[in-house]
């Protein structure tokens, strides 16, 4: 692992300066969340920041873990780890690492988390990436004397704390950013933002009730409406009317089984992200037909229709300059009629509005939730002159375009970060984090 050992520093394998409790599950009949029993840990999905958040208990543990032992996640993923707050149950997943007299609790978990990165590296499996008792057990540690351990482990808690400090000032920012993003777009949908215009004036106002009743007499045939209401706090010239009045058709994407490699790619729930299209992990087809029949136009808007119930719902609109593609089942294509602006609406069904909206007529089932095409028709979408749309459109660009350059700023900071901590423990299990205060004290 290392060469250059700082003075009075030795390097031991794992199993001589600690005891390695591997992780093995109870049967199922012994889960509870009624507290019977230890608090039972399987693996990170329970990872909190320093302790592991207690989910559910076990009433006939077979591996225990004590306060202060590290809990190392040993399967898919490999490295993170937590430290145990009270004797505790751990699944196959998780490993207990429990420090030997001479080796500082605190000083190791700093050591692993100084490892992680390479740790998750050496995974092995076709399923999942996991390590076993054999590879653990080789590990390398550093061992410097124990007065020095609780030097260096006084030293990291102080630069760390000062980073994790730093970190909690970008996570206010990063919320502070959503919440613009949302303030923006509830201002947009409900006239505020374009309120000193006067872009729909009483004629308008006229036209689109018109517009409106010759609609509803064009669909009276078809199947009952859902009547949703929503607190819409409106200009006085604006309307609001149920969706399948505004658009042309909503249509559902292919069912046809996508691949890694094709013609086009194939847009999936993933793909919506932050109301645009993320062109990352993308499938294909190949298949002509799938292509003519799902082709999408500029002006399209994706509707997730089934997806988790925080997440079902969300939209984003295809645009002109984007590679061409076609969509999958999970989505819902709306075509909108011409007083309609696509854009507008993806920031409706994006607003507060429109995601509250989801959240009532969305239908629960055991992991996910689905809103079909005819109560997507039901949503009652605010309604102004297509000019006032336009420019509503317009304005809403800029202010998100100017919300993505913080953003862009602020994921920088937090790669600075996190590069700093990486940089502090490396320097500190290179025996360099002392030698600094040191050499301040001779300056």
């Amino acid at each position: 692992m290392t060469t250059n050992l700082p003075p009075g520093w030795k390097i031991s394998p794992l199993v001589d300066v600690a005891t390695l409790i591997m992780g093995q599950s109870p049967e199922s009949k012994y889960y509870n969340t009624s507290g019977e029993g230890l608090p039972f840990f399987q693996g990170k999905a329970e990872f909190g920041e320093l302790y592991p958040v207690v989910r559910q208990y076990c009433s006939a543990p077979k591996k225990v873990v004590e306060p202060h032992d590290i809990l190392l996640s040993v399967r898919a993923p490999v490295g993170p780890t937590n430290l145990a707050k009270e004797d505790s149950c751990i699944g196959r997943g998780l490993a207990g690492i429990r420090p030997k007299k001479d080796l500082n609790y605190q000083f190791l978990l700093y050591q692993f988390r100084h490892l992680e990165p390479w740790l998750s590296q050496q995974g092995t499996g076709s399923t999942f990436q996991a390590i076993n008792k054999s590879f653990l057990e080789k590990v390398e540690i550093l061992v410097p004397s124990l007065s020095e351990q609780k030097r260096i482990v006084a030293k990291l808690d102080h630069l760390l704390a000062l980073v994790d400090s730093c970190r909690a000032h970008l996570n206010r920012a990063a919320a502070a950013i959503k919440r613009f993003r949302q303030s923006v777009l509830n201002a947009a949908v409900t006239g505020q933002l374009t309120s000193e215009l006067n872009l729909t004036t009483n004629t308008d106002a006229k036209q689109i009730a018109d517009y409106l009743n010759k609609q509803d007499n064009l669909k009276k045939n078809e199947a009952d409406k859902l009547t949703v209401a929503l607190d819409y706090d409106l200009p006085p010239h604006w309307s609001s009317a149920p969706l399948g009045l505004l658009v042309a058709s909503c249509s559902y994407g292919s069912s046809q089984k996508s691949a890694k490699t094709g013609l086009i790619p194939v847009l999936r729930m993933g793909n919506i992200q932050s109301g645009i299209l993320d062109w990352e992990d993308l499938v294909y087809t190949s298949d002509q037909n799938e292509i003519d029949k799902y082709l999408l136009e500029p002006g399209d808007v994706l509707f997730n229709r089934t997806n988790s119930p925080e997440l079902v719902g969300k939209t984003a609109m295809y645009k002109e300059r984007e590679p061409k593609a076609i969509y999958a089942g999970y989505l819902i294509r709306v075509k909108t009629l011409p007083a309609l602006n696509p854009q507008f609406l993806t920031y409706c069904l994006n607003s507060s509005y429109g995601r509250h909206f989801s959240w009532q007529v969305k239908t629960d089932g055991v992991s996910q939730s689905n809103i079909n095409a005819t109560k997507l028709s039901a949503f009652p979408t605010p309604i102004c002159s297509r000019k006032e749309q336009d420019e509503i459109v317009r304005r809403v660009e800029a202010l998100l375009s100017k919300a993505d350059e913080m953003e862009s700023k602020l994921t920088a900071a937090r790669q600075r970060a996190d590069n700093l901590t990486a940089s502090i423990l490396a320097k500190a299990f290179r025996g360099e984090l002392l030698n600094c205060d040191n050499k301040q004290g001779e300056d």
